[in-house]
């Protein structure tokens, strides 16, 4: 009984900082996804103005709720 209740205390200290790089990991993944819209947009400006209206910045959210 004594070990999973300090397993279990300890669970919670790990909690803060999965989330703290959860949130490190969003951060870097849109950081990531702007970086690629941003060639993407310049490359597609001059050559297919087409794949620029439909950037993929939008799948971001989706991915970002997975994660959750």
């Amino acid at each position: 009984l004594y070990a999973s209740v300090n397993h279990s205390i300890m669970r919670r200290r790990e909690i803060p900082a999965f989330t703290l790089k959860l949130s490190d990991l969003k951060e870097y993944e849109q950081a990531k996804q702007e970086k690629i819209d941003r060639k993407a947009c310049q490359n597609d400006s001059s050559k297919q103005p087409k794949s620029a209206a439909s950037q993929p910045a939008r799948k971001l959210p989706t991915n970002v709720n997975s994660f959750n």
